[in-house]
C-alpha cells in the first residue's frame, strides 16, 4: 500500500510517499494478535463461563466483515483538504 502526501493534486505527484509493505506487516500483526489471544484465553473462558450472554456475538459477526470491507476499500482513496493557507492531498494506492 502506498500513502502519498502532496500539497495539491496539480503538483504532478510531488510530495512524500510512504510505502507500507503489507505482505510483511500483516503476518507480523497477526502473530502478535494470536499470541495475545493465547495469553488472554483463560481469562476469556472464565468471563464467558460466568457472564454467558449471546448478544456480544452479533458485534463480532458484524464487526469483522466491516473491518475487512473498510480496509480493502481504501486503495484508490483520495483525500483533499484545503484551507486558506494550506492544502493537503492524500492518495492511497
Amino acid at each position: 500500500m502506498v500513502v502519498k502526501f502532496c500539497n495539491s493534486e496539480s503538483d504532478g505527484g510531488k510530495g512524500v510517499s510512504l510505502w507500507l509493505p503489507l505482505f510483511i506487516i500483516v503476518p507480523i500483526i497477526l502473530l502478535i494478535i494470536l499470541a495475545l489471544l493465547v495469553l488472554a484465553l483463560p481469562f476469556l473462558f472464565l468471563y464467558v463461563l460466568f457472564t454467558w450472554d449471546t448478544r456480544w456475538w452479533k458485534y463480532v459477526r458484524r464487526g469483522v466483515p466491516t473491518f475487512f470491507e473498510t480496509t480493502h476499500a481504501m486503495p484508490g482513496l483520495k483525500v483533499d483538504v484545503e484551507d486558506r493557507q494550506q492544502k493537503l492531498y492524500i492518495d492511497i494506492q
